[in-house]
């Protein structure tokens, strides 16, 4: 696109001597934004274009957050969460390409792998939560066998008691 215009590629962007450090606020249309220099007009499909990418990249960030906070929240309870971190690590794989699929300034592909990071996002927060399902349904179990097994010792007690308290008579 900026050959088409007629633009350097990079300095339109990062500057010529500067060379601004890059962050995600230089995406989209925020006030930091970097498209925001040649594109106002909210009704413009460039504008749009900008607004989207970083919807998608906002978007796919905050499903990395929230699963990344049930994982953490899994392993703290002691659930082996390796399987679902490596997944986590995949999608925090795409933010990175989306990051550099700015570049090329196609929504298309850029929603195309925000939704494979959602995607698998997903599929770490779907492991988390059964894995904190299984925590608890053990937790009951645990809690069910304990209470059992202390009216069995409470019962074996007395009935020893009983005894005891007959072999004394007998005697």
């Amino acid at each position: 696109i900026f050959k088409e215009v007629g633009l350097p590629e990079c300095v339109t962007c990062h500057d010529h001597h500067l060379v601004s450090k890059t962050s995600d606020e230089m995406l989209g249309v925020g006030e930091k934004s970097v498209c925001m220099q040649c594109h106002t007009e909210p009704e413009s499909e460039p504008y749009k274009v900008a607004f989207q990418i970083k919807a998608n990249l906002d978007s796919l960030k905050n499903s990395i957050r929230q699963a990344q906070l049930l994982i953490q929240k899994a392993e703290k309870a002691g659930i082996d969460v390796a399987k679902a971190k490596f997944e986590l690590n995949l999608a925090k794989d795409d933010v990175i390409r989306i990051q550099s699929l700015i570049h090329s300034v196609s929504l298309v592909k850029v929603t195309e792998v925000t939704q494979e990071g959602i995607s698998k996002a997903t599929f770490v927060k779907q492991s988390g939560q059964r894995a904190l399902l299984d925590l608890k349904m053990r937790r009951i179990g645990l809690g069910g066998s304990a209470v059992i097994i202390l009216i069995l010792a409470l019962g074996l007690y007395l009935k020893i008691r009983e005894l005891e308290i007959r072999s004394k008579r007998v005697k």
